[in-house]
């Protein structure tokens, strides 16, 4: 008698349903282990650190098992987490937010696609909240910069404008995310791991879905060592005033009412 193999569909199948249930049994637990931090009955550096260790999990199998929505919110929540000392009830408060929305994705079976991914996205906590004014507190910006203090300056600076900002760590990073939630504009440096920041203005400025996207390119190399570039792109001087002006130009080609491919 001939056993027939279970076919690739079937076992992809399987998967997905395993990880769903999986990954709604971490977030159950991460619910679980806030609220023991709440009450004081565990540390809030341990809690803090399986928060972290769990974000970083999900946003890892997320993309693998068909829900890059849950993946992005992995995401969102690891660059929420870094660099939080302790978990104040405003950090609890928020996780539990982030934690609603796996739930509900992940209960719907499917991921719930680009357009509605954006949505919810903007809707996510944000590491700090904009500044009051003028700014629209929708519009995001994707930062990658590897100098510290170059970094800080310019979160301060969109935090000033009104921005939410999130933070990738290299040019694949940079070049996945753009793709995958879609920011308003992107600041990097001209040097990154894995891509340079220039190649990333570059290969962003060729697809279809990104090329109208604002670039900012922080360097101190000269012009011809950076050589052409896209229109989107802004050079920017690692200098107060370049970097004011820089700002000031990205944010002047922000287009806030539609998305980056107008879909």
């Amino acid at each position: 008698m001939i056993t027939m193999s279970p076919n690739v569909d079937d076992i992809l199948a399987r998967l997905k349903v395993e990880f769903v249930a999986d990954a709604l049994d971490r977030v159950e637990d991460l619910e679980r282990l806030l609220e023991r931090c709440s009450k004081g009955d565990c540390s809030g550096l341990e809690v803090l650190a399986e928060v972290r260790r769990q974000a970083h999990s999900i946003k890892g199998m997320g993309g693998s098992f068909g829900y890059p929505a849950v993946s992005a919110i992995g995401h969102r929540l690891e660059d929420y987490l870094s660099g939080l000392k302790e978990l104040s009830e405003r950090h609890i408060t928020d996780c539990y937010h982030f934690f609603d929305v796996l739930r509900e994705i992940l209960k719907e079976g499917e991921d719930p696609g680009e357009a509605i991914s954006d949505i919810v996205l903007q809707k996510l906590p944000a590491k700090w909240t904009p500044a009051l004014g003028d700014g629209p507190g929708n519009v995001e910006v994707l930062v990658a910069i590897s100098a510290r203090v170059l970094k800080s300056s310019v979160e301060r600076e969109l935090h000033n404008l009104g921005y939410r900002f999130f933070n990738a760590q290299g040019g694949f990073d940079v070049l996945q995310l753009s793709l995958m939630m879609r920011p308003h504009a992107v600041i990097v440096s001209a040097v990154l791991p894995n891509i340079w920041g220039l190649d990333v203005a570059r290969a962003l400025g060729s697809m279809e879905v990104t090329r109208d996207l604002p670039v900012g390119i922080l360097t101190s190399f000269s012009d011809e060592k950076i050589g052409p570039m896209p229109p989107s792109a802004v050079i920017i001087r690692e200098t107060v005033d370049s970097l004011d002006e820089g700002l000031a130009q990205i944010a002047a080609s922000i287009k806030v009412d539609a998305p980056v491919d107008s879909r």
